[in-house]
């Protein structure tokens, strides 16, 4: 079985926002899930929505409440 960590990289960046990020940073970031269940990581920026009203991108809410969601009948 494959389990997939799907890292938020705007979590990452902003968790990190004083700090300058170098590659090896963002290496040991990714292997400390080495030893774990963990089996595929990947940060995916095109699957990113809105924490705010946007006509580009969905908004977590909207994501939260669609069809076939978790809240239903909203």
């Amino acid at each position: 079985m494959r389990v997939f960590l799907n890292e938020d990289w705007i979590h990452y960046l902003w968790s990190r926002y004083d700090q300058e990020i170098e590659k090896e940073a963002l290496q040991n970031f990714i292997r400390q899930y080495k030893d774990t269940t963990i089996t595929d990581f990947c940060f995916n920026v095109n699957g990113t929505v809105s924490t705010s009203m946007s006509g580009v991108l969905q908004t977590w809410i909207d994501k939260y409440c669609q069809q076939n969601s978790v809240v239903k009948n909203r």
